[in-house]
C-alpha cells in the first residue's frame, strides 16, 4: 500500500477513480480538487516500490456547503457525483469538473420499526414504484422514523433542481420541511444507476435511485460490525465495490480493520 500526503494547508477528503487513469481528490474546506495520475504498477518480479503520484492538476469547485466530503464516477455519464454533508448530490462534467446539475435526496415512506417497508413507494415524481425489498435493520431494533421515515405526498415535486443549470447554491431550499430529506450523505460509490453512501454519524448505508428523483430505496444496518471500537476510532464511513466479485468493502474512520460484505439486492 502507498499513501499520498497533501501539503498542510489542505484537510485531504473523498476520492474517484476515472477510467482507471486518474483519481480526483476533493478537500475539506479550501474549495480545491486535485487531478492525479494513476503510476503504472512495476511488474510481478520488481522490487520497486509503487511510485505515490503527485498532482498533475487542480481545480475550484462550489457545494451548497462550501465543503467537499463524497465523491464517486458514473462511468455510463461520465460524470463525478459529490457530497458535501447536506442532503444534495452535485453531478460534475468528468472533464471539466463543472456542475451539471444537483439532486436532493429524500426518504422513503415507511411502515414500522419491525423492518418492512410499504410494498408500494412514490417517487419525487409522483410514480408508484413497487418492490418487495425489506428494511435491512434488525427486527428486534426500532427503526429511526425521525432520520429515515416520512411519506412524501405523491403530488409535490421534490426534483426541481434535478435538471437545474443555476450554479449559484444561494438559491438552494433551506430546511423547508427538512424531515423529508436525508441530511449528512457523505461517503458515496455508485454501482449500476445506484448511489450507495454513508451517513454521517451513523452505522447505515443507503441506497439512492438517482435516475428516478434521488429516493432513497433501501438502508443497510451495519450496527454488527466492529462494535468494540477504541476511543481513537471515530464513525463508520468509507465504501468500494468489488465489480468482479459484486462485493463491497467498508470500513471506518481510523479502523484498523476493513470489511469484505455483500448487500442483499443491493444490485
Amino acid at each position: 500500500l502507498q499513501s499520498d500526503i497533501v501539503t498542510k494547508e489542505y484537510f485531504g477528503e473523498g476520492i474517484a477513480v476515472i477510467k482507471n487513469e486518474t483519481i480526483v481528490q476533493l478537500t475539506w474546506q479550501e474549495f480545491t480538487g486535485f487531478v492525479y495520475k494513476i503510476p503504472s504498477l512495476p511488474s510481478s518480479t520488481s522490487t520497486s516500490p509503487i511510485k505515490i503520484p503527485t498532482p498533475i492538476s487542480q481545480f475550484t469547485y462550489e457545494t451548497f456547503t462550501g465543503e467537499g466530503w463524497g465523491i464517486t464516477y458514473n462511468p455510463d455519464k461520465h460524470e463525478l457525483i459529490v457530497s458535501d454533508g447536506s442532503e444534495y448530490l452535485f453531478f460534475w462534467d468528468a472533464d471539466s469538473f463543472q456542475e451539471k446539475r444537483y439532486l436532493r435526496v429524500t426518504l422513503p415512506p415507511c411502515l414500522s420499526g419491525s423492518g418492512g417497508r410499504e410494498e408500494g413507494t412514490t417517487d419525487s415524481t409522483g410514480t408508484t414504484r413497487t418492490g418487495s425489498s425489506q428494511q435491512k435493520h434488525a427486527k428486534d431494533k426500532p427503526l429511526r422514523k425521525d432520520i429515515y421515515c416520512k411519506t412524501l405526498p405523491p403530488q409535490e415535486n421534490n426534483n426541481e433542481n434535478d435538471k437545474n443549470e443555476n450554479k449559484d447554491h444561494n438559491h438552494i431550499e433551506k430546511d423547508v420541511n427538512p424531515k423529508r430529506y436525508l441530511k449528512f450523505l457523505n461517503e458515496l460509490e455508485y454501482v449500476n444507476g445506484y448511489v450507495y453512501a454513508n451517513v454521517w454519524y451513523s452505522n447505515d448505508i443507503v441506497k439512492i435511485d438517482i435516475n428516478h428523483g434521488g429516493v432513497v430505496i433501501d438502508v443497510y444496518d451495519f450496527n454488527a460490525i466492529h462494535k468494540h471500537r477504541s476511543k481513537k476510532e471515530d464513525c463508520f464511513n468509507g465504501i468500494a465495490y468489488d465489480k468482479v466479485a459484486n462485493q463491497f468493502y467498508v470500513t471506518g474512520k481510523l479502523w484498523p480493520y476493513m470489511f469484505k460484505v455483500e448487500l442483499d439486492d443491493a444490485v
